[in-house]
């Protein structure tokens, strides 16, 4: 209060923060109504100026900007992965239980159970109070905290419940007094160490890692004069065992992301380093993403060979073979998995390369014409047999069934078709908890087509996605020497 926005971003250090961290900052005055809060919140989810990360969007308040700031958050916790109060955030006990009391998406789970890590520097007044005891409940906290440099630490109960592939019950409750700390301190120890990912219901708070921590390299090469990058893991199981030729997962960003980002919503590198085998993550060619968005360039899958924009389908070929080439990877147990329009694009790739992919599994997305690909798509070769698998959510772009999804459908019935199995209109059915799949096998028994509708997801790639595709799908499947698709190592199908 009393302040001027831009003054107090570069005093605080917010600026010099953000600069060196690449942060984009939204910033209100502490009279801003909360219409125009709610209206800058859509602003920076819209991503119409700019390309953030909807995974790690965290809140901060001073003075009576950090009652601001814990009202938005706290009726709108699955959006945040962090928040920091500096100030006495006076909100009353009524409020706090009537927000808290909010249903979410997930029958039985209202608002004040969802974790949120949460730091708060104040002196102790009733209010913070208040909101200490509200994070801690929504948090699992322990009861009894643990110091360390003069702060407060509630962190979760040893035996959380809500722990699950997708999420981890790990939102701490940080309590401090004295001076502000520094922006730089405020993010580098606190607000960047977890993201807020897409699941199914609601979104899953879960411990972010940096790339380095992750154990992944960041590599370049150059294609057509055009320095092209992706990040790779190599479990060190493989690392210490070169003679022995591991699968490899090719796994794409979808639109307007990047390969980044990708790592922490799907989690491949741990499953990777559980299974034993190598992931590699390529970042798209840039190109305007859509009509609307035409003037801003965004990371997107040359998917439909258009000669205006790089050649994604040459850089892929090239990352394949050197990964072949250097590594001990079996090029008969070569993988393609993406989302979006990452998940178009990896079809492409089995559609473009049998010759080097031996099945595919995607995360909503299908072909859908226009700059995604369809299966006309100059450059398909029909030459072989692949198996693929599509898991879209209830709540996905396009719809998730067949009957809200055409593209969906059109995917069934030329993969059915292509692979000689029975009609997309006769598929067998399976059920895995939330996972209701189509299983459309060949004369030998083979699931050579399955395709997937998830009850309560949205638009996303989880873990649980990924863990279901190798274990399930990839594990089963290889091609031999002649290209031939290879089932539980004894059937052969083509």
């Amino acid at each position: 209060e009393g302040r001027d926005c831009a003054a107090f971003l570069e005093e605080s250090g917010w600026i010099k923060a953000a600069d060196e961290r690449e942060l984009i900052l939204f910033t209100v005055a502490p009279d801003t109504p909360d219409e125009a809060l709610a209206s800058l919140f859509e602003d920076a989810m819209s991503r119409e100026y700019m390309a953030n990360n909807m995974s790690r969007m965290c809140a901060a308040g001073y003075g009576s900007g950090a009652a601001k700031a814990q009202r938005m958050v706290m009726r709108n916790p699955m959006a945040f992965a962090g928040l920091f109060i500096c100030g006495d955030p006076d909100v009353s006990a009524e409020e706090l239980d009537a927000a808290g009391a909010m249903p979410t998406e997930v029958p039985g789970v209202p608002l004040g159970s969802i974790p949120l890590p949460v730091w708060i520097n104040s002196e102790n007044t009733k209010a913070v109070e208040r909101v200490i005891e509200y994070w801690k409940k929504a948090n699992s906290s322990q009861k009894e905290p643990f110091e360390k440099d003069g702060s407060l630490w509630y962190l979760p109960a040893e035996d959380p419940q809500g722990y699950s592939e997708d999420a981890a019950v790990c939102g701490p409750v940080k309590v401090s007094t004295g001076p502000d700390p520094s922006p730089a301190e405020v993010w580098d120890s606190f607000l960047s160490r977890w993201g807020r990912y897409a699941g199914i219901g609601n979104r899953q708070l879960r411990r972010f890692f940096t790339e380095e921590e992750l154990g992944l390299e960041f590599c370049t090469m150059y294609v057509d004069g055009v320095r092209r990058e992706w990040y790779q893991y190599v479990p060190e199981s493989v690392r210490k065992n070169p003679d022995k030729k591991v699968p490899l997962v090719i796994s794409f960003h979808g639109g307007s992301g990047m390969h980044h980002g990708h790592i922490h919503s799907t989690r491949w590198a741990d499953l990777a380093r559980e299974r034993g085998f190598i992931v590699a993550f390529p970042g798209a060619s840039l190109g305007g993403f859509s009509a609307k968005f035409g003037w801003l360039p965004h990371a997107a899958w040359n998917a439909d060979g258009s000669p205006g924009q790089l050649s994604d389908e040459k850089f892929i070929r090239l990352l394949a073979q050197k990964l072949i080439d250097e590594l001990p990877v079996d090029k008969g147990r070569v993988y393609s998995n993406g989302f979006s329009m990452g998940a178009s694009f990896g079809q492409r790739m089995l559609l473009a390369m049998p010759d080097v992919f031996a099945a595919a599994a995607l995360s909503s997305g299908v072909l859908r014409g226009d700059f995604y690909g369809d299966f006309t798509t100059a450059g398909t070769n029909e030459e072989h047999q692949r198996p693929i698998w599509v898991i879209m959510g209830e709540k996905d772009v396009g719809g998730g069934t067949f009957g809200n999804n055409p593209d969906a459908y059109r995917y069934a019935k030329y993969w059915t078709k292509r692979n000689g199995t029975q009609s997309a209109d006769e598929p067998l059915l399976h059920d895995l908890g939330p996972y209701h799949t189509k299983v459309y096998v060949n004369s030998k028994g083979v699931p050579m087509v399955q395709y997937s509708t998830v009850d309560n997801k949205p638009h996303s790639a989880t873990p649980t996605d990924c863990r279901l595709m190798y274990d399930g799908f990839f594990s089963r499947f290889s091609m031999d020497e002649s290209g031939r698709t290879v089932y539980m190592n004894s059937i052969v199908m083509d």
